[in-house]
């Protein structure tokens, strides 16, 4: 019986948090990269080993901790 492909693996977390990457069973990588005030500022997801991203989105706050601008790339 074949045990098939994990949904996901290699699950890393931030303390005091949650996931913030972790490897998708059909072999792309998320990645969330977050500021001091623990709020989103960047989500990657790219093909495990390789450099470029297939999506990303950038995110910038004012002092007010609204989004200020949200840029995506493909």
């Amino acid at each position: 019986m074949d045990s098939g492909t994990a949904l996901l693996s290699d699950i890393e977390y931030q303390a005091f948090d949650g996931p913030v990457a972790w490897q998708n069973g059909n072999g792309t990588a998320y990645r969330q990269r977050r500021d001091v005030d623990g709020r989103t500022g960047e989500i990657t997801l790219q093909h495990e080993g390789e450099d470029d991203a297939l999506w990303q989105q950038v995110y910038a706050f004012d002092s007010f901790n609204k989004t200020e601008s949200l840029d995506s790339h493909l």
